[in-house]
């Protein structure tokens, strides 16, 4: 969602390189999205589209995290495991696919100051804010 670069933040990995928690969290999600309305001021004439754009992340996410789950649910087996990255990526892509014409739709409401902190949200995250 916001900030597609990660950083490593100490995660345990287990021996296969997998990190061992792919639990997913929807309070996380919202939170991101409550910091991003925030640092937005999303004012009255905005809100259609952001509530447009914040449904989309969230489905997103918890369609997602279903996909990811799935992979690392256990499954050992090369094929399989193959398969189901492979669905995960259908998943996310179809997620970007959703997302970027909410992104789109905000984006032509807002004022100058907001896009650039929308800019700066979407390049470098709300943790480095």
């Amino acid at each position: 969602m916001f900030n597609c670069k990660r950083k490593n933040r100490g995660s345990r990995q287990k021996s296969d390189g997998r990190g061992e928690d792919v639990s997913h969290d929807p309070k996380r999600t919202e939170n991101l999205i409550s910091f991003a309305e925030k640092s937005l001021g999303i004012s009255g004439e905005q809100r259609e589209a952001w509530d447009r754009l914040a449904e989309t992340l969230r489905d997103s996410a918890d369609a997602m995290h279903t996909a990811r789950a799935a992979v690392y649910d256990g499954e050992e087996e090369a094929i399989t495991r193959y398969a189901l990255l492979e669905n995960f990526a259908d998943v996310a892509s179809g997620a970007l696919r959703r997302i970027r014409p909410q992104f789109e739709g905000l984006y032509g409401v807002l004022d100058e100051s907001q896009r650039r902190t929308f800019d700066e949200l979407i390049t470098h995250g709300a943790q480095n804010r």
